[in-house]
């Protein structure tokens, strides 16, 4: 048996970031799971694919110069004997500056709903598409006009209360968000 040989540490569960990819909000890396007990692990985080200077923080705050880039944490585990082992997490959504929903619903009839929706970034309209869903199927998605604004109708709605999820999918500088709100069919 080779002594100079090192067992690596084994990886069970990847590692992953918790938090909004939001300009001013915070990441935090989750180490994931390892198969030997009390490894100690070190942080360095990335901006589309490229690493991010000093840091080396279990956190970080996003910052404009993220924007427009997935953020990763590559973690490292080093317990002696092992030899050190590094993993990556999962890419966050595309950074992007806060952005807000607004919805207008109303039933028009004969299954009919309509939603006049408006998206802002940073109190500019926002670009980009709206899709809406009900009951976890997307019905429906339209593209926002230059002033962040579009009418959505969907049909043949199953009448009574009714439960809709509107999704701007972010685009640009906006990142993502989402509105629920309930309509009564007729």
């Amino acid at each position: 048996v080779n002594a100079n040989l090192k067992l690596e540490l084994k990886n069970t569960v990847r590692p992953a970031v918790s938090g909004k990819a939001i300009v001013g909000q915070t990441l935090t890396a989750n180490p994931g799971t390892w198969a030997q007990p009390d490894a100690a692990f070190t942080y360095r985080w990335l901006a589309g694919g490229k690493v991010i200077a000093n840091a080396t923080a279990p956190t970080l705050t996003v910052s404009k110069s993220h924007l427009g880039k997935k953020i990763q944490v590559e973690v490292t585990a080093t317990k002696a004997p092992y030899a050190p082992s590094t993993k990556v997490s999962k890419a966050t959504a595309t950074v992007g500056y806060a952005s807000s929903i607004s919805v207008k619903s109303k039933a028009k009839g004969n299954g009919k709903v309509e939603f006049a929706v408006k998206v802002k970034s940073r109190s500019k309209a926002a670009r980009g598409k709206v899709a809406v869903y009900a009951n976890g199927k997307k019905l429906k998605t339209a593209t926002l006009s230059s002033k962040g604004k579009v009418t959505i109708k969907v049909s043949k709605q199953t009448r009574g209360e009714q439960t809709y999820t509107l999704k701007y999918s972010g685009s640009g500088k906006a990142a993502a968000t989402s509105k629920t709100t309930k309509v009564t069919v007729k």
